[in-house]
């Protein structure tokens, strides 16, 4: 992970999340059916929990959570995502939910208790200098029996490695901090969280999945299996 590198912001303009709400709700894909399953599995949502999603983008997440009765504040940098999120919970969530727009390096807008902060495919957008001040600010908001989940691609995958040398998949030159389990680990310690569980998970790719679950467990070559890296962190 590069410690400074500067976030590509114009990366993110209104076309990349209107692609994904199109992908999430016009036209269900089997990447976005995967991810919201494997998120909701990671964090089940309740009634009464009290949710802080960081990069809401869509606000999918939140959206989902909220299905299940629990409250949700979806936070992103872009006016573009808070506003197509606004029009996605109007439609599809249930509940309460708030879309607030604002950075994640700087919490302090937030005053509110958490007993869940989640951030789904976030870290590998963020320089670890920006990750160990969310960090910060979600160890002040979260509730001491809280917890606080990652959701993210691991940089080990095939994939990854593909994309990362452009050989047959687009470099995505949005994941400027993808991580490492050891790392993830580090960065967490250093900032006042203890990583209570960590797992891997396959691709959404029928029939590879299935191949790739029992390939991860292969020592050493395993990684270039593991496609998704889930952690539950509970604070120091």
């Amino acid at each position: 992970m590069n410690k400074n590198t500067k976030l590509p912001e114009d990366e993110y303009d209104s076309s990349y999340f209107s692609g994904h709400a199109k992908n999430y709700v016009s036209e269900p894909s089997l990447f976005w059916r995967n991810r919201i399953k494997n998120i909701l599995e990671l964090i089940s949502p309740r009634k009464n929990d009290d949710i802080l999603d960081l990069g809401t983008g869509i606000g999918s997440v939140c959206i989902e959570a909220s299905k299940h009765g629990a409250s949700c504040i979806g936070v992103d940098f872009s006016e573009d995502s808070i506003k197509i999120a606004d029009e996605l919970f109007k439609k599809f969530g249930k509940g309460s939910v708030k879309f607030i727009k604002g950075d994640v390096s700087d919490l302090s807008f937030l005053d509110q208790k958490f007993n869940k902060i989640i951030c789904a495919d976030l870290i590998e957008h963020l320089p670890e200098n920006v990750f160990e001040k969310m960090l910060s600010g979600c160890r002040r908001l979260l509730n001491s029996d809280g917890r606080l989940f990652i959701y993210s691609p691991y940089p080990t995958h095939l994939i990854e490695k593909a994309k990362s040398k452009s050989l047959l998949i687009r470099k995505d030159e949005s994941h400027i901090g993808l991580n490492n389990m050891l790392n993830i680990r580090k960065v967490l310690e250093n900032n006042n969280f203890e990583a209570e569980r960590i797992y891997f998970l396959p691709t959404h790719i029928p029939v590879l999945n299935s191949i790739e679950r029992k390939l991860m467990l292969l020592p050493g070559l395993g990684n270039l299996f593991k496609r998704r890296i889930c952690v539950t962190a509970k604070p120091k």
